[in-house]
C-alpha cells in the first residue's frame, strides 16, 4: 500500500506487542494490541507480495521465536500457536523469501546450541 508500518512493544499494553499503520494521516492499531504473551524481543515485520504484514519475535513468556500474520482483520499465528523454537532465541533476523514469499526466520536456538532457519509453506 505504500503506508509505513512499525512493529513494537508497547507500554499501554503492558510491554507486549503491537502494530501501528499510518492511514488517512494518522498512526492507527493494526488489528488488536498485546500480541505477544510477553515482552517482544528483537520484534521485526515484513510484508508478502500481496502486501500482507507478519510479524516476528522472541516471547520472553514462551521462551520461544514467534510469527504472525495479519488477515481477514486479526493476528494468527504462523506454524506453532505457542512459538516454533526449541527453546529461546536470540539474535534473530526475519523476511520473506524472494524465491517462495513465504516467511522466513533465523535465530540461534540456545538449546540446540546453534542457528536455526524456519520457513512455512501455505
Amino acid at each position: 500500500s505504500g503506508n509505513p508500518y512499525i512493529a513494537y512493544s508497547d507500554h499501554g499494553f503492558g510491554g507486549r506487542a503491537a502494530v501501528l499503520g499510518f492511514t488517512s494521516g494518522a498512526w492507527n492499531l493494526v488489528g488488536s494490541g498485546g500480541l505477544s504473551n510477553g515482552l517482544p524481543n528483537a520484534i521485526q515485520i515484513a510484508f508478502d507480495s500481496g502486501g500482507t504484514p507478519y510479524i516476528a519475535y522472541a516471547d520472553s513468556f514462551l521462551s520461544k521465536e514467534v510469527v504472525l500474520k495479519f488477515a481477514s482483520g486479526s493476528w494468527a499465528s504462523v506454524g506453532p500457536s505457542g512459538g516454533f523454537s526449541v527453546s529461546s532465541s536470540t539474535y534473530s533476523s526475519f523476511a520473506m523469501d524472494p524465491v517462495t514469499g513465504e516467511p522466513a526466520t533465523t535465530y540461534f536456538d540456545s538449546v540446540l546450541g546453534h542457528a536455526a532457519v524456519r520457513e512455512w509453506a501455505p
